[in-house]
């Protein structure tokens, strides 16, 4: 795969736009984008430069590629799009509209177009046929009223709205009365001249008005039949690093091959949009199948509190940034349903920060300052330190020790990401998501649903294992 310093810009600015597709960030897409990057040989100042970059224009930096590099990236970003294994509308769509623009089998007639100041009435799931004249194959097959049928049911299926001007102009006779009468109310047509009437309007004046609306340049097109589709709204810094708003569509050239390009969309769309319910009767039936095939495994703690799959042999669940993200969840456990603030986190980070780093310090006199004190701040530092000395091999004797469990603290968001994407690898657990840690926006706090009762510990890898719960750790902890 032979990429320019530009395609690499152009690859990484439409990565990072899928990962932020679905308004989630994920653990594993924050690592493949750190790999791409590394990968690409990047540095900050060239990350920064992306947000400079709409995505017509990266599409077009890459639209030339030859077929080899072109697949490559689609393959790049196909992995980016699946990482977090939750393909919403918005990266569907996104990715459905790049894949084609790119792709070398429909990139010549396919592609983005990206606008600027743009009114925010521009919908969102509404796909729409326009034309500057009239295109005899596009109306035969709407004409029809079977293919028709077929193809409106289809985009109605993925979601979408179909939009074709001539079926509204000759539509039936009370909806067309009803348009044209609630114009005179919906629409100011100006003091001296009435609103116009749906007989008066015609798909070239339409076309022209429409592209206008959505600030879209004709001459940027290369087509005048075409299907439009908002992608999104999109964001990105002029030369002057103000912030642009704009939104990006999807093109699809209708002037020849018009069924053949229909579907082909459709179906590439529906792809990906394949989904079911995970809540209610389906979400028992998936525990009781996973039940079925033995995936209901107990959590163990070995004597290092790895975590371990009893029933799977013990094999471990990793973590990255372990043992940070291992102490971080036993300290959340410690805490159960009601969790830990993001207040009482910050509070004690400022807590640790008032310690001085120079001069006598001893761990042991700090701690039963700590059991003294008996504030909600200094039980969750005692919890901490006693955590993170039992999980961890370093010495906790020294100021420096506190610095990891500032560290813990301050990185409280990464971690969680980390420890959501172990239990979700893991592949073993029926529920993984009871495990997961979650932050809840009312009460800005941290917290497992997990019961403490869920997890066992052992000192010897046998099958001989007690409660967590019994354990000296838990004991020792406030």
């Amino acid at each position: 795969m032979h990429l320019t310093y530009l395609n690499k810009l152009a690859v990484l600015r439409i990565a990072v736009d899928l990962v932020k597709a679905d308004g989630r960030i994920h653990g594993g897409e924050v690592g493949i984008l750190s790999s791409l990057r590394e990968r690409f040989e990047l540095s900050q100042d060239d990350l920064d430069r992306i947000h400079y970059i709409t995505l017509q224009q990266a599409v077009s930096s890459l639209k030339e590629l030859d077929s080899y590099s072109a697949e490559a990236v689609l393959g790049i970003l196909s992995e980016v799009m699946c990482v977090d294994n939750d393909i919403d509308y918005d990266e569907n769509i996104l990715f459905t509209s790049v894949y084609m623009s790119l792709n070398p089998q429909t990139r010549d007639w396919c592609n983005v177009v990206s606008s600027s100041g743009v009114m925010d009435e521009t919908s969102l799931k509404q796909i729409l046929y326009l034309e500057s004249s009239p295109n005899a194959e596009v109306h035969r097959l709407f004409d029809n009223e079977y293919d028709k049928l077929l193809v409106t049911k289809s985009l109605n299926d993925l979601g979408l709205e179909f939009f074709y001007l001539p079926d509204v102009l000759r539509g039936e006779q009370k909806k067309r009365e009803l348009l044209d009468e609630a114009m005179r109310y919906l629409v100011p047509a100006g003091i001296t001249r009435e609103a116009a009437r749906l007989s008066e309007v015609n798909s070239d004046g339409f076309f022209y008005f429409l592209l206008s609306r959505y600030k879209i340049d004709v001459s940027t097109l290369g087509t005048s039949s075409f299907l439009l589709l908002k992608i999104r709204d999109s964001y990105s810094l002029d030369d002057d690093n103000n912030l642009s708003k704009g939104v990006d569509f999807f093109v699809v050239d209708m002037r020849e091959n018009v069924k053949e390009r229909i579907y082909s969309f459709i179906s590439k769309f529906d792809n990906h949009s394949e989904e079911i319910s995970y809540e209610g009767c389906y979400k028992i039936l998936y525990d009781y199948m996973s039940r079925a095939i033995k995936k209901v495994n107990r959590i163990v703690l070995d004597d290092r509190y790895e975590f371990c799959l009893m029933e799977q042999d013990m094999a471990r669940i990793t973590f990255e940034s372990s043992p940070q993200a291992r102490s971080f969840y036993l300290l959340l456990l410690r805490y159960g349903a009601a969790g830990v603030s993001q207040k009482l986190f910050e509070q004690a980070l400022n807590y640790l920060g008032g310690i001085p780093d120079d001069g006598p310090f001893s761990m042991e006199e700090f701690m039963v300052s700590l059991r003294k004190e008996a504030s909600e701040v200094a039980r969750l530092v005692y919890n901490a330190v006693v955590i993170y000395s039992a999980v961890s091999s370093k010495e906790a004797s020294g100021r420096k020790f506190l610095g990891y469990i500032e560290s813990m603290f301050r990185n409280r968001s990464s971690l969680k990401n980390y420890i959501n994407k172990g239990f979700a690898d893991s592949g073993a657990l029926a529920d993984p998501e009871r495990y997961c840690v979650s932050f809840d926006s009312e009460s800005k706090s941290y917290g497992i649903a997990a019961d403490i009762a869920s997890f066992r510990v052992c000192s010897d890898l046998s099958r001989e294992v007690g409660m967590l719960s019994s354990s000296d750790l838990w004991r020792r902890l406030l």
